[in-house]
């Protein structure tokens, strides 16, 4: 493994951005690399073979050890540059709550950032259709994501805790692209 980690992204990936945003806060260095999602760079073969099957971003590169999906990543920097316990709990509990949060994150959260991506980007990719259903789906999925972070944070200052999280990273960069 090499001390310098390659982080490939497109700056307008939420997921890419929180990452971006770990890696700052933290101090940790990396290598830039921007993945031209716009041309499908992502979507050929050899890109999936070498760094994601799925053909997303973001994927850190540690020498040979790749690793997608922004929670995993987050995870992975946390343990191996020794950041500050908050990012990902000091205790079970908040490892946990920090865990489960990622995940509905990426299954929930995630789907309800649709509307947005939908109602703007949709029809630069797959072509003039009909998406009122998905952006539909999305607007729904995103007011119930809201109504539950509101009632996280009537307990605990940030989503998990009273100290920010990972967790907390993405769902700020999923939200800001509402805005």
């Amino acid at each position: 493994m090499t001390n310098s980690i390659r982080f490939l992204h497109h700056p307008t990936s939420q997921p890419c951005r929180a990452v971006h945003q770990f890696m700052l806060e933290n101090n940790i260095a990396f290598e830039d690399e921007v993945v031209d999602l716009l041309v499908g760079a992502n979507e050929t073969e050899e890109f999936k073979s070498k760094y994601n099957p799925t053909g997303q971003v973001p994927i850190i590169c540690d020498g040979d050890f790749v690793v997608w999906e922004s929670a995993a990543i987050g995870s992975y920097l946390n343990e191996k540059f020794e950041a500050p316990a908050h990012w990902f709990g000091a205790t079970p509990k908040e490892r946990a709550l920090v865990q489960q949060t990622c995940h509905w994150y990426a299954t929930y959260l995630r789907r309800g950032g649709g509307a947005f991506f939908y109602t703007h980007f949709a029809e630069c990719i797959w072509g003039n259709r009909d998406y009122s259903a998905e952006i539909a789906k999305g607007r729904y999925t995103l007011d119930e994501s809201l109504a539950f972070m509101e009632t996280w944070l009537g307990k605990t200052k940030y989503l998990c805790t009273n100290d920010i999280t990972f967790a907390d990273l993405l769902a700020y960069h999923e939200l800001v692209s509402h805005v």
